[in-house]
């Protein structure tokens, strides 16, 4: 298996707004830099409270992008020692045009800002169990 890290990208990102709404369209294929072959599933968590987070777990198989189309989020994201041991907080918001690139393997966790909007792309279908939480050894001594 490749070893690979995490990356913040810059975003291929259109946004209309018009008295409809926004709508913000991001184009997977550049994004990713082709790691999906094609987006599998594509998904937005809204309507938080106070400070919700959100993950905390790793995918086997699962790669995504994620992004804030509204509001702020803090990512958190741990690797382990095979994928270079580090561990990162990133801060989007709706106004930058970044997002992150996860690949599976990386342990992360999304912290949002009340009324903040994710939106990901998934290259697997979801799969019940699928997210595991307990991860091997990271180098800065979150999992041991």
């Amino acid at each position: 298996m490749k070893k690979m890290k995490w990356k913040i990208t810059k975003v291929k990102k259109k946004v209309v707004k018009n008295k409809k709404g926004t709508l913000t369209e991001i184009d997977v294929e550049e994004t990713s830099n082709n790691l999906f072959g094609c987006a599998r599933r594509v998904y937005f968590i809204c309507n938080t409270s106070e400070e919700a987070t959100r993950g905390g777990h790793w995918h086997p198989e699962n790669h995504e992008i994620i992004t804030c189309v509204a509001g702020h989020l803090q990512v958190i994201l741990h690797a382990t020692e095979k994928q270079g041991g580090c561990n990162e907080n990133i801060l989007l918001d709706a106004l930058n045009e970044k997002a992150v690139v996860i690949p599976a393997g990386v342990w992360h966790q999304v912290i949002f800002d009340p009324n903040s909007v994710l939106l990901a792309i998934a290259s697997k279908s979801f799969k019940e169990g699928e997210s595991i939480e307990v991860m091997q050894r990271c180098a800065c001594g979150k999992f041991k």
